[in-house]
């Protein structure tokens, strides 16, 4: 009886993962892509990632002279990529910076973030706004991609958008470059941080562009005697515990959808393993998760279901006269239990705090921008001028043409 002979089995897949050791991204886009593996039984993968164990186990170096199969980056040198290309490793890249080589990005939807922020420092109904980032990074590591930053001008281009359909201009800071090798580099990216805080009319909402930067934000804040969020809320991007719990004041922060990009990185190397020829395309990943904390929390109210009305009432309001019936229809409370709640939480009624906000907001298109009245009253969605009129003269005891000669603010 003759056997059937067994066919060996292929060899696994060898998957590189470079993320640098500053970056803490890594575990997540690993998860992702482990998904991946278990949803796909033909992806017989090992990944592996640099090792530097301090001599108890063979050190991994993960650059051009690496044989395995293809390689998550989060970025690389052109040079790095070419190398890669012409030995046909598949190659998925995670980072907004550097070259693409031909091989496709997979990165967060960065305009989105900016939205995401803009929304949340308009909640909070404070009538200064101010981005913050990095407009160039140097570094010694050729493959870390110093120069020029893609990122912050994705994330202000949303967030300024937002922003203008609400009429809000905010104050906008790059920080130079600064050779990040060199003792003092800190020292200096402070005072510059230090300074544009001086510089910003308090109470400001600042949206920082990322994480550590962020913590330097706080950080200075605190050296400054600045009060964290009464006098400057700060927000930034990433959620990374090791920045947002260790700061002077815990940081509100927009997620990095790392599960998500990793496991998009994967689809992407797996169509490459599979003969499809690489694209140099940008997939841009979905963002949704913000953690708010102490740096941004300007609504302090123990019930997270009443907060989260408060918060939109805060952002519909400025566009539309909400009545009770809306509040109703989104809290899913009696009316009875809605003027309890507002009495509770925030000392006065739905109508009173509905009155404050729109307020606000018409005071500030009055003082910072120079559109006619009849503009605002369309925009803020009153059924004529006169009833703009008629509600200002109420709530702030003068005319709209009177507060504005008396605030307006020179934007040239």
């Amino acid at each position: 009886m003759s056997s059937t002979p067994i066919s060996p089995k292929p060899e696994r897949k060898r998957i590189a993962v470079r993320v640098p050791e500053w970056c803490n991204y890594g575990p997540q886009i690993t998860r992702g892509m482990l998904k991946f593996i278990r949803a796909h039984e033909d992806c017989d993968w090992a990944i592996e990632y640099p090792n530097h164990s301090f001599g108890e186990m063979e050190q991994i170096q993960i650059d051009e002279t690496w044989q395995g199969d293809a390689l998550v980056l989060f970025r690389a040198t052109a040079e790095e990529l070419e190398v890669y290309k012409q030995r046909g490793q598949a190659v998925a890249l995670v980072s907004s910076e550097g070259p693409s080589g031909g091989f496709p990005r997979i990165i967060p939807d960065n305009f989105r973030v900016g939205g995401m922020a803009a929304e949340h420092l308009m909640e909070s109904m404070v009538p200064n706004l101010a981005f913050l980032a990095r407009g160039e990074t140097l570094y010694q590591e050729a493959n870390f991609a110093p120069g020029q930053r893609v990122y912050p001008r994705e994330r202000l281009k949303g967030f300024i958008d937002k922003l203008q359909e609400s009429d809000i201009t905010p104050s906008v800071h790059y920080i130079s470059g600064h050779p990040l090798w060199k003792k003092n580099a800190w020292k200096l990216i402070e005072k510059e941080v230090s300074e544009f805080i001086e510089s910003l009319p308090k109470p400001c909402g600042l949206f920082v562009a990322d994480d550590p930067l962020a913590g330097v934000v706080v950080k200075v804040a605190a050296k400054m005697q600045i009060d964290i969020p009464g006098e400057l809320l700060v927000i930034g991007f990433g959620n990374d515990p090791g920045y947002c719990l260790t700061a002077n004041t815990p940081l509100s922060s927009i997620g990095y959808p790392g599960s998500k990009v990793g496991y998009a990185a994967a689809e992407a190397i797996q169509k490459q393993l599979l003969g499809e020829a690489p694209q140099e395309t940008i997939q841009r990943i979905e963002v949704r998760k913000l953690r708010v904390r102490e740096s941004s929390d300007s609504i302090a109210i123990p019930d997270p279901d009443f907060a989260k009305l408060v918060r939109w009432m805060r952002l519909r309001a400025i566009r539309e006269p909400l009545r009770m019936d809306d509040l109703v229809e989104k809290s899913g409370l009696s009316i009875s239990s809605l003027r309890k709640r507002f009495h509770q939480f925030l000392g006065h009624s739905p109508k009173e705090e509905l009155a404050q906000i729109r307020l606000k907001h018409f005071k500030h298109l009055l003082a910072r921008t120079e559109e006619p009245v009849a503009v605002i009253s369309e925009k803020m969605g009153f059924l004529s001028i006169q009833e703009a009129s008629r509600f200002f003269m109420r709530e702030a005891g003068q005319r709209p043409t009177e507060y504005r000669e008396q605030n307006l603010v020179d934007n040239s």
